[in-house]
């Protein structure tokens, strides 16, 4: 139930000699059928996030949550989504931890 399972198999489908064994439970490489599309959408509504510069990271993360509300209707979905927020010390910046336009390939 994960998209790290089709990343994976992906992975073993374009590149078969990197992978030597690989169990898959559940999960399929192809998308979707029509109709289901939340995984892209909430990518897409992750990469849309605009942080603005120079604040705290608990004011980052209220921010982000607050524009998720339009497409992730889950309180405890957006507040989950909202610890991927993290500081980058040496830059002084925010940046979230998934990089949403490589997973977005995968879904």
């Amino acid at each position: 139930h994960s998209i790290g399972g089709r990343v994976a198999m992906a992975l073993a489908l374009d590149n078969p000699n990197a992978i030597r064994d690989l169990v898959i439970v559940d999960v399929s490489p192809i998308g979707l059928p029509p109709g289901v599309n939340f995984v892209p959408r909430l990518l897409k509504t992750l990469e849309e996030i605009k942080l603005r510069p120079d604040v705290s990271l608990i004011e980052a993360r209220q921010d982000a949550k607050e524009q998720m509300k339009k497409y992730i209707r889950g309180e405890k979905l957006r507040n989950f989504l909202g610890t991927n927020l993290i500081v980058d010390d040496k830059l002084k910046n925010l940046y979230g931890k998934l990089m949403y336009n490589r997973l977005r390939k995968f879904s």
